[in-house]
């Protein structure tokens, strides 16, 4: 199973367990919010991708977005015309080889993660261990782990078949302790972003390329990244939320500037049309006060 893939599958797998156990009318209201869902499939992101305008779709949905374009080259092509992806938002064209080319939007596919194990651990329904279909909830029993790797709820037979299996043993799992709340419990479940690199599938996002400004593995910094800057990736995101707060209450000074400097201008305009009006009411009584002296003099002559 090629990484795309995999990902995609593990990305979709909350969606999944919350349409499969959801009795709701509104499932999307209940699920997520709106701005987590792509435009494109009115679903919950699945391995999101950023556009060079910096909105996001659904890597399968941007896909099919390429086919699209491809087929209608094809077709241009008898007369030489030549159309290139757009972003179905902005309408903004561009020249794209591969969709494997994007950026990753890492938040939104955690936010979306993060949406839908909060949504399945509030449920109603009880929660299901995803290896062997057992509601312990409902029996009695708990649930005891979460595998980040499979994104899947594990009792406690299932838990040591992972931690046994060859395959399995390495996964990361979180132990699930029954009396710890719902954000405890998240904080544990999110599973740890992997680099897309290819050979490096396997390596977590450990580093922060600061001269190519991305997320970097253990391999891509010995192999691609030695001469570059690149630092620990949470004080790199320390920093960037330090700075976007910064930016934030620039930009909030700045807006504040502009309101004033817009209720200024609208004064004047108003102090303008006010002006306009007198000056207009002057003219036009001076003209008739002369017009009604000329007519005065001509009788007297």
């Amino acid at each position: 199973m090629s990484h795309t893939t995999e990902s995609k599958e593990k990305g979709s797998k909350n969606i999944e367990r919350k349409q499969k156990t959801s009795k709701g009318a509104d499932e999307k209201e209940n699920y997520i919010s709106e701005q987590l869902l792509c435009k494109l499939c009115s679903e919950g992101y699945k391995e999101p991708r950023i556009l060079p305008c910096l909105h996001s779709f659904c890597y399968d949905c941007l896909q099919k977005e390429m086919e699209k374009v491809g087929s209608q080259n094809e077709m241009n092509k008898a007369v030489g015309v030549s159309k290139d992806i757009h972003c179905p938002t902005c309408q903004k064209e561009f020249v794209i080889s591969s969709i494997n080319d994007l950026p990753q939007h890492l938040y939104l596919g955690f936010e979306v993660e993060v949406a839908g194990l909060a949504s399945y651990l509030k449920g109603k329904d009880g929660v299901i261990c995803d290896g062997c279909s057992n509601d312990f909830d409902n029996s009695g029993e708990s649930i005891k782990g979460f595998c980040c790797e499979c994104q899947e709820f594990l009792c406690k037979g299932c838990l040591d078949y992972h931690r046994r299996n060859r395959n399995l043993s390495k996964h990361k799992i979180a132990l699930l302790d029954e009396t710890a709340s719902i954000e405890d419990k998240l904080k544990l479940m999110v599973k740890e972003y992997n680099c897309n690199e290819h050979g490096h599938e396997k390596q977590v996002l450990d580093f922060y390329c600061a001269t190519c400004t991305k997320p970097v593995c253990n391999y891509c910094v010995v192999s691609q990244h030695k001469e570059h800057k690149f630092y620990d990736l949470s004080r790199a995101a320390s920093e960037q939320r330090s700075e976007m707060k910064q930016l934030q209450e620039s930009v909030e000074n700045i807006l504040r500037k502009l309101e004033v400097a817009t209720n200024n201008t609208d004064k004047m305009k108003q102090h303008v049309e006010t002006s306009k009006k007198s000056a207009t009411n002057l003219i036009n009584s001076t003209f008739e006060g002369l017009s009604h002296s000329l007519q005065e003099r001509k009788k007297h002559y």
